[in-house]
Formats: structure tokens, C-alpha cells, sequence
């Protein structure tokens, strides 16, 4: 385990450093916040799975030294919009089955009272001709 300092992990005499201002992994911290705010309006299952995964692999590479750490807020904040836009999402997708659960058990049961209120016709009788 790399002991920490204030600005990243401690690197030990000898071990290769990356060269200064570079990391070996690159974050796109404002593609992580994008997707996490489209996530809100718009393709939330699509947008905001994409932002959850993302976020939490750039955050775990900026908290080990091997990302930059400027790209840590907009990494969280696109990670928070994603985890909240699957929510909300998830939450209009059980309140449209809801809906439509009630409605076609509304229309289910009038046509039932509709039928069960009509009188039953009978057939006519034919008498036949008796010999």
C-alpha cells in the first residue's frame, strides 16, 4: 500500500514517475458530468448507467495517483446526476406500468359490467311440424 501525502500518493526512490503534469490515466471529467446531466432530462436508462460506471472508475483512478485530480468534482458531480437520473427514471417507469396496469383493469372491468348488465337473448325456437 503507497503511503498518501496532501497531493497524492508518496512515490519511493527509484520507482519511475510519470512525467510532470501527465497521468498515466486520462479522465474526461466533463464527459462524466454531460452524461450525468443528460441522465436528468433525457435517456436516463441509457445516459445515466454510462455516467454511474464511468464516474466510479475515474474516481477510483484519481483517488490511487493515476489520474488528475482537478477532474475529481466533475467526475462526483457527473456521478451523482447519473445515480439520480436512474432513479427518477426508474421511478417514471413504475408509475407508467402503474398507470397502465390501472387503466386497461378500469376498461376490464366496465366491459364486464357493460355485459353482465345486458339482457341475455335467447335464440328463437322453431317449432317443427308434428305428424
Amino acid at each position: 500500500m503507497t503511503p498518501q501525502g496532501p497531493n497524492g500518493p508518496y512515490v519511493h526512490y527509484g520507482q519511475p514517475q510519470p512525467p510532470f503534469g501527465q497521468y498515466p490515466v486520462q479522465v474526461s471529467g466533463s464527459t462524466i458530468m454531460t452524461l450525468g446531466i443528460v441522465s436528468l432530462f433525457v435517456l436516463g436508462f441509457i445516459t445515466g448507467p454510462i455516467a454511474w460506471v464511468m464516474g466510479n472508475s475515474a474516481l477510483k483512478a484519481i483517488d490511487s495517483g493515476r489520474a488528475n485530480p482537478a477532474d475529481r468534482d466533475s467526475a462526483s458531480i457527473g456521478r451523482t446526476c447519473g445515480i439520480i437520473g436512474t432513479g427518477l427514471h426508474s421511478l417514471g417507469l413504475i408509475a407508467y406500468i402503474a398507470y397502465t396496469v390501472f387503466i386497461y383493469s378500469t376498461m376490464w372491468h366496465a366491459m364486464n359490467t357493460i355485459q353482465s348488465s345486458m339482457p341475455v337473448q335467447q335464440p328463437p325456437t322453431v317449432s317443427s311440424p308434428t305428424n
